[in-house]
């Protein structure tokens, strides 16, 4: 995505810094056309299509290359007749064993997927099986073997099929170097024949895939899904957690759902926790409508959802731009806050001034909210129809296209099923939501913090490349009780890649303040 953007946000950050004479419409009219174009080159990654159904045959989630080469949909129902064999039941069938199944891909391809039930058998995770050494291998094959880089990419021609003589060819190498390097792999691996060599490498690979794969999509605490009429107002939230535990009232961010991730839900069950999180204005089911305040909206059905469940006082949390619905229903009613939690933190904003420090992704994102949020809309409109075409793996791509570290973490094939589900939260008013979030960030709230007198937990990621370290610390010297917790293996991605350690706060601060 980056090579994909960089023409684009190198304009309209030369724009930015410009003179004063330089209207905003220039800017806008010079991109419009050029962004659809560059949007339709996002190249295919190498991962395998990978494809989350359960039971019932609902697609639950696609990767890019599964909604590419099989004729599906995310929320069609696929017959269990499509597979051979035939999808069998989850009683009829030991959980713990993967299954190969032959599906139908588009222009009549036969393609072969390892399926696993996962967790208690609600849901099925296909595989798709390929030629090729998986990258996980790389590290094993490095230290058990010794296998240099250029052996590792003999071995991975040799594992898609490739003799002697196509490998030279198509490493431009002669073929008698490559038959040497193939002797050489043979020796360190105590291989008889390339045979037996690329049936141990292949299959090692394919478990390591599952193992990772399965990681974080075991079955965990379910979400309430509620739609009630609290006080005359419909209010869509949801409730996770034990019932009855430390209360938490939970502001979702921009992307990250709301705790998409099954682990995170049993996590909060075990600590405790009773976690309510409302849909904000603009996502789910919550209507987003012109001229309504989105913060004063969500933090007033944030407590009446609170007082529906007979709480007096709860821990707040925030995510990304939650930390400003926090902050306000803190300040709002600081008689029901026992504390508050804010992780990956996101400042308040004084100005474009404060955005230099930002990648030109994010800094052009933040000018387009300030100056023309209509143009941000078509922005946000046109990364959602190439989610919707291309599956949910692009989305690290098109949130942190030049932030490495949080694109990378994303990209790992453990949040497909949750970014789906974030995905899903985001789209169903088209965007609304995250749009004005991207005005709220721009908006200055610093004075709220002077009066806020309550205690205060605010985690920063050091790898975020998103919020400069200094604007958080800024903020933690400001208010009179709070703590910077500074993570060093994490980024803005925190609430994906750190929920556990958020949730575990959010416990601690209870204790402390009396529950």
């Amino acid at each position: 995505m980056y090579k994909i953007y960089q023409q684009i946000i190198d304009q309209v950050a030369q724009k930015i810094d410009a003179p004063k004479q330089v209207q905003d419409e220039q800017i806008k009219a010079a991109l419009l056309d050029d962004l659809v174009h560059r949007l339709e080159d996002i190249e295919e990654g190498d991962e395998p299509a990978l494809l989350l159904m359960d039971r019932r045959g609902l697609v639950n989630s696609a990767n890019g290359r599964a909604l590419r080469i099989l004729p599906i949909e995310v929320g069609q129902h696929v017959h269990p007749s499509e597979f051979e064999p035939n999808l069998p039941d989850t009683g009829q069938q030991d959980q713990n064993l993967p299954t190969l199944l032959r599906f139908h891909g588009c222009e009549d391809q036969k393609l072969i997927f390892a399926g696993q039930w996962l967790g208690s058998g609600q849901r099925l995770l296909l595989t798709e099986i390929r030629a090729g050494l998986s990258p996980l291998l790389a590290q094993p094959l490095e230290d058990i073997y010794g296998l240099t880089p250029t052996e590792q990419h003999i071995l991975n021609d040799l594992v898609k099929g490739m003799d002697a003589q196509a490998i030279a060819d198509h490493a431009d190498r002669k073929t008698s170097t490559v038959r040497q390097h193939i002797k050489s792999i043979l020796n360190k691996t105590n291989a008889r024949s390339q045979a037996q060599l690329v049936s141990i490498v292949a299959s090692a690979g394919t478990m390591l895939d599952q193992i990772a794969l399965r990681q974080d999509l075991t079955e965990g605490t379910p979400i309430t899904l509620n739609h009630d009429h609290l006080d005359g107002d419909w209010v869509p939230y949801r409730r996770f957690g034990l019932a009855g535990g430390c209360p938490v009232l939970f502001f979702h961010g921009a992307f990250f759902g709301i705790m998409p991730q099954d682990i995170g839900r049993t996590a909060a069950h075990i600590l405790g926790l009773d976690v309510i999180a409302i849909e904000r204005p603009g996502y789910g089911a919550n209507p987003l409508e012109k001229d309504m305040d989105p913060v004063d909206r969500a933090m007033r059905q944030a407590k009446r959802a609170m007082d529906h469940a007979g709480w007096k006082k709860a821990v707040i949390m925030g995510q990304d731009i939650g930390t400003h619905f926090a902050f306000a229903f803190a300040r709002t009613f600081p008689q029901h806050s026992m504390a508050l939690i804010s992780g990956a933190t996101t400042p308040p904003m004084g100005g474009m001034d404060d955005t230099e420090h930002m990648p030109k992704l994010h800094r052009v994102n933040a000018w387009a909210a300030q100056k023309m949020p209509a143009f941000m809309h078509w922005i946000v409109n046109v990364g959602i129809g190439q989610i919707q075409k291309k599956g949910v793996d692009i989305i690290p791509q098109l949130l942190f296209a030049d932030a490495e570290f949080d694109r990378d973490r994303l990209s790992q094939a453990k949040y497909l099923a949750a970014l789906e589900t974030s995905f899903a939260l985001v789209t169903a008013q088209q965007g609304l939501g995250f749009t004005d979030d991207m005005r709220l960030t721009n908006f200055d709230w610093w004075d709220w913090l002077d009066d806020l007198d309550l205690p205060v937990h605010l985690f920063h990621g050091q790898q975020s490349q998103t919020v400069a370290q200094a604007a958080v610390e800024k903020m933690a010297q400001r208010l009179p009780q709070a703590q910077l917790h500074l993570v060093e293996d994490a980024g803005h991605s925190m609430p994906f890649t750190h929920a556990n350690l958020l949730l575990r706060q959010a416990l601690r601060a209870g204790i402390l303040s009396g529950f």
